[in-house]
């Protein structure tokens, strides 16, 4: 039987600015994939938000196996955290991170319900922090990413791992400004900090060694 780990998610998940690793998810692909009964396959998407996640995830899992042990690891939510502009709205802010919980809890649902995941072998990644002295605005992205909101949604997606009993896995503020290459994005080192938490976090500790 394949032990086969799917990483979803956003253009952190695709290793976007790792220029000499391609990311952390390709990181644990070349250690795990050693053993030929490990499958690593990354559907990351740069600009992916919840929505567009929601929306295209039945595209990722064509050739699918239930019978497989199948995990799933989700990294989403950076964007959904972009704002136009300095000024927090907060009214604004409480509805749009319930929507993004609600279609979170839609997503989940659907892992569980459509394709058999096991509460058990599901991961929810934690949001990474970002260097505000780059991303307020970003130079390359008409954009604000503020950490103070990515924090919030982070502790709402946490929130939902335990009321959903999942797992959870926790990143944001173990990047320093010199692990992130452009404001947002974890350049190579900022990659190795996430795959050797990512693997500290999960049943993958009992696999590779640190």
């Amino acid at each position: 039987m394949n032990k086969c780990l799917y990483f979803i998610g956003d253009s952190i998940v695709c290793g976007e600015k790792d220029l000499t690793n391609g990311g952390y998810v390709n990181l644990l692909k070349k250690e795990l994939e050693k053993d030929l009964n490990y499958k690593v396959y990354n559907f990351g998407i740069p600009g992916n938000t919840l929505f567009n996640l929601l929306m295209n995830v039945d595209e990722f899992f064509t050739s699918f196996n239930p019978d497989d042990e199948n995990y799933l690891f989700i990294g989403i939510g950076i964007n959904d955290t972009k704002y136009d502009n300095i000024f927090i709205n907060k009214e604004k802010v409480l509805k749009k991170s319930e929507l993004f919980i609600s279609r979170y809890k839609e997503l989940i649902d659907k892992m569980i319900k459509d394709y058999k995941f096991k509460k058990e072998n599901i991961y929810l990644i934690g949001l990474t922090n970002v260097d505000e002295s780059s991303s307020i605005p970003l130079s390359w992205y008409p954009y604000f990413y503020l950490n103070e909101l990515i924090n919030y949604y982070d502790q709402k997606i946490k929130e939902l791992a335990i009321d959903q009993a999942i797992n959870y896995i926790s990143l944001f503020n173990l990047l320093l400004n010199y692990d992130i290459s452009d404001g947002l994005h974890p350049n190579a080192n900022g990659h190795k900090i996430i795959k050797d938490n990512i693997i500290k976090q999960s049943f993958l500790k009992e696999v590779i060694k640190l």
